[in-house]
C-alpha cells in the first residue's frame, strides 16, 4: 500500500536536459510558482526564482552573461545561479559594492536520464537519493518530447495505470487496456502492472485470449515520485523499447509531462529482419489530448490496488474464510 502522505516526492521534473542551456533563459512553472533555468559557464544546471530582487520583473526574459550569470531585462541586476547571489548592479559607482543580502531564491537542480528534476522543499536538504534507482539510457538514437495535458497530476497517473493508451500516443503498435496479464505486483519499490500489446492497429478483429498477443507492455511506477518507465517485450523475453515518464502538476488543473524513449532492439543482434522493421515503425510519446468520454468508461481496478483502495490479497483471504464456512 502506498503512503499517501508521502506520495509526489520534493524532486519535480521541470524540462528536458536538451532544453537547458547557457545562453537563453527557459522560463518554467511548477505547482504555481515561477522558475528560471540555465547553465552556467562550467555547464551546470541552474535553478533560480523567476523573478528579481529589485522589481520583480521575469529573469526568464533577460539573458546570460559571459560569465554564465543571468541579467535581468529591467535595469541589469545580474545573479549567479549557484547561489542566487547578486553581483552586480549597473548603476553602483566604482567604489559601491552590492550588499550581500541582495539576491534571489535558489533551487537545488539534478539531472537524470535527459531530465531535470527541481528541488521544492525548503525545509529539506536535496536529496538524489529519493529519486528512484533506473538504469536507463537512450543514446543517440533516442527520443524526447514533452507534454501540457488538461487533467490533473493524479488523474494522468491514475491513467497511465488504468488505460495508457488515453494518455500515450502509439504508432506501429497498440496496448490493450483491459487484457491484462494477471494481477498488479510490486518489486523493488516499483508498482507493476503487465498488459497485451499488439503489432496491429487498433481497430482490426481483437484476440480473446491475452496471452495470443505477440507483445508485452509493462508499467514500472515508483510510487513515492509518479515517475514511470514504460518496456516493450516481445514474445522472446526481449526488451524491444523502453520509457521514462516524469510528470509535474503544473496548476490544479494541468500537468506536464517529460519523457525520454530507448530503443533497446537497435543493439538486439538476435531481430530477424520483419522484427526490426516493425520496430522501426513504432513511436511511443505522451499525448497532449485525452478522450473524456473514454475516460468515463475506465474502470480504475489498477490504480485502486495501487493506492490500497482495492486489496487483492484481503479478498482472496476473504473468499476462503466463505469457503470454509460453507
Amino acid at each position: 500500500m502506498i503512503d499517501r502522505q508521502k506520495l509526489g516526492s520534493s524532486w519535480h521534473p521541470v524540462a528536458l536536459s536538451s532544453e537547458i542551456s547557457g545562453s537563453v533563459p527557459l522560463a518554467r512553472q511548477c505547482r504555481g510558482r515561477e522558475y528560471v533555468l540555465f547553465r552556467d559557464r562550467k555547464g551546470v544546471a541552474r535553478a533560480l526564482e523567476d523573478r528579481c530582487a529589485h522589481r520583480r520583473a521575469p529573469l526568464s526574459m533577460g539573458q546570460i552573461n559571459d560569465a554564465g550569470q543571468i541579467q535581468c531585462p529591467y535595469h541589469g541586476w545580474t545573479f549567479e545561479g549557484d547561489s542566487g547571489r547578486c553581483v552586480a548592479i549597473p548603476n553602483l559607482g566604482k567604489n559601491e559594492a552590492v550588499p550581500g543580502d541582495y539576491r534571489v531564491e535558489k533551487y537545488p537542480l539534478v539531472e537524470k536520464w535527459g531530465l531535470a528534476f527541481l528541488w521544492v522543499d525548503a525545509g529539506k536538504e536535496a536529496d538524489e537519493n529519493l529519486l528512484p534507482k533506473l538504469d536507463f539510457k537512450a543514446g543517440k538514437q533516442g527520443s524526447e518530447g514533452e507534454a501540457l495535458l488538461t487533467l490533473p497530476w493524479r488523474a494522468f497517473v491514475d491513467t497511465l495505470l488504468d488505460a495508457p493508451s488515453l494518455v500515450l500516443a502509439e504508432k506501429g503498435m497498440s496496448i490493450i487496456d483491459d487484457h491484462l496479464l494477471g494481477e498488479p505486483f510490486r518489486e523493488d519499490g516499483w508498482f507493476v502492472v503487465e498488459r497485451a500489446a499488439t503489432w496491429s492497429r487498433r481497430g482490426g478483429k481483437r484476440k480473446l485470449v491475452p496471452a495470443d498477443y505477440p507483445l508485452v507492455f509493462r508499467t514500472r511506477l515508483d510510487s513515492f515520485t509518479g515517475i514511470a518507465c514504460l518496456e516493450l517485450v516481445d514474445e522472446g523475453n526481449r526488451l524491444l523499447f523502453s520509457v521514462v515518464i516524469a510528470s509535474v502538476p503544473v496548476t490544479g488543473t494541468v500537468t506536464a509531462a517529460y519523457w525520454r524513449v530507448a530503443r533497446q532492439y537497435r543493439s538486439e543482434p538476435a531481430l530477424d529482419g520483419k522484427l526490426a522493421d516493425k520496430c522501426r515503425s513504432i513511436e511511443l510519446a505522451v499525448s497532449d489530448k485525452v478522450d473524456a468520454r473514454r475516460l468515463l468508461q475506465v474502470h480504475p481496478y489498477v490504480s485502486g490496488y495501487w493506492r490500497g483502495d482495492i486489496n487483492v490479497y484481503s479478498i482472496e483471504q476473504a473468499s476462503a474464510r466463505k469457503g470454509k464456512a460453507s
